[in-house]
């Protein structure tokens, strides 16, 4: 399970680590993904955010953990 914590653009996640459900595997990876509004082209930053926010999203997740 994992928490956002923070406020405005200082946010992090806090995760638990010591889940005991049944199947849960014991690793955890967690990364951030950043799409800054400078030194990025304009004219793909809109879709980069797009599909950032895809893939972050319960529906990205869900295709994620049937596709891999």
């Amino acid at each position: 399970e994992a928490k956002v914590v923070g406020q405005g653009k200082d946010l992090a996640l806090e995760l638990a680590y010591d889940t005991k459900a049944e199947g849960a595997y014991p690793i955890t990876l967690v990364t951030y993904e950043i799409a800054c509004e400078k030194g990025n082209k304009a004219e793909t930053l809109d879709a980069t955010k797009s599909f950032l926010g895809y893939i972050a999203s319960e529906d990205g997740q869900n295709l994620l953990k049937k596709d891999g």
